[in-house]
């Protein structure tokens, strides 16, 4: 009888173990699927956004975080599409979404400081931009603190923080760019023209260089003028 009772006890908790894999197995693979439908759909969202479709792209955001809500990434992207929208609160509520899911997303504090600055708070986005630097120093970063200090007229600073990035970045286009907008407007000259060269020297093809190249002889032919 004890055999019996013992032999029954095993069939019935061998039975109950195979339907826990069963169901275990089943969903991981509903979830498999969610998680790759929510690629999917990103994926869809990130191609619709670079053709400028930016409510297409938002859906498709929405589409991946409803698969798998810990996707920080779609956050983010979806924060970015409400900032290029002009949403910038609700854009501000995405990217903190995403930066709870993944604290160390640096695109996402480039984000978070690039609706900062549209929100013209430009101390938040300069520590946006900050922590940025922290995580992984990009182009980027160096970008959105220089600019938030422009609009504060700090442009000594802003000039200060191009430097920084060209040390790391020394042919970047927007730093080299961005230094020679500060030099002029610290009526640096002599630094704009050092600047301008080396620019052209690095990116003779750039459509802006005329702009500055008209600017640079109106400022000769201002100071040939003075010395007459």
């Amino acid at each position: 009888m004890f055999l019996l009772k013992l032999f029954i006890c095993f069939s019935i908790n061998q039975s109950a173990f195979a339907a826990i894999l069963t169901a275990v197995k089943s969903m991981d693979d509903t979830s498999q699927k969610q998680i790759a439908e929510a690629i999917d759909s990103f994926n869809q969202g990130v191609l619709l956004e670079s053709q400028n479709k930016l409510s297409e792209a938002l859906s498709e955001y929405d589409q991946a975080i409803l698969k798998n809500p810990n996707m920080f990434k779609a956050h983010v992207n979806r924060a970015g599409a409400l900032d290029r929208m002009g949403q910038y609160q609700a854009a501000l509520n995405a990217v903190d979404k995403g930066l709870q899911l993944n604290s160390r997303d640096e695109i996402g504090w480039v984000v978070r400081s690039n609706i900062h600055f549209n929100l013209k708070d430009y101390e938040a986005a300069i520590k946006d931009a900050e922590q940025c630097l922290k995580i992984k120093p990009l182009i980027g970063c160096y970008c959105k603190k220089g600019h938030a200090l422009e609009r504060m007229s700090k442009y000594k600073e802003a000039r200060e923080v191009y430097d920084v990035g060209l040390l790391k970045y020394p042919n970047a286009k927007d730093l080299m760019h961005n230094r020679m907008i500060e030099s002029f407007k610290l009526l640096d000259f002599q630094a704009a023209k050092k600047d301008f060269d080396a620019f052209k020297k690095r990116h003779p093809k750039d459509k802006r260089l005329p702009l500055f190249e008209d600017l640079l002889n109106d400022y000769q032919k201002s100071v040939e003028h003075k010395n007459k």
